[in-house]
């Protein structure tokens, strides 16, 4: 087989193999970021893998933009991914182990446990933020908590600007 033929296979096979260790984690732009801040491939010929592979129903979007194989794209990885090389493998297991860490999104927990309210911003297990509050009713603490879940990131946002503000006695 042609050596460009070789290439534009494995390329699409390394596409395919990425998207399905972290489903949904990339949309086009940031996967576009990984593949070209580690050298992967070529900004048009990425693009171009890409389109194919959406066209073909290889891979998906989801209504929120993420990317993601498709029943087609599961079932050609299986059949293909040993024309990666482990080494090749191995080096991108590093590089997406690294990049899922810095894209994993904060979640934004609580829980009410007897008289206390518990509010977390986790990233994957790691704690960013934990805050328990005595609480006197559970209606209070319920709309405490489910506030912090849906606007967590601009309540810490808050918070950060209060605590590092410079106070005059």
């Amino acid at each position: 087989m042609n050596s460009h033929l070789m290439d534009l296979a494995k390329n699409k096979l390394i596409l395919l193999y990425i998207l399905s260790r972290n489903p949904n984690l990339y949309n086009n732009h940031t996967l576009t970021n990984f593949i070209l801040q580690n050298e992967l491939m070529n900004y048009f010929f990425l693009n171009q893998y890409l389109a194919e592979l959406m066209d073909s129903e290889f891979v998906e979007e989801n209504i929120q933009g993420k990317l993601h194989l498709a029943p087609l794209g599961e079932e050609a990885l299986s059949f293909f991914k040993n024309q990666i090389t482990k080494s090749e493998l191995d080096h991108l297991e590093k590089l997406l182990i690294k990049d899922q860490e810095k894209l994993q999104p904060i979640e934004y927990t609580g829980e009410i446990l007897n008289e206390e309210l518990i509010l977390q911003a986790t990233k994957g297990a790691k704690v960013l933020f934990e805050m328990k509050l005595t609480i006197e009713d559970n209606s209070s603490a319920e709309e405490i908590l489910e506030n912090f879940i849906s606007h967590g990131e601009q309540i810490l946002y808050k918070v950060d600007e209060v605590l590092t503000t410079t106070y005059e006695n």
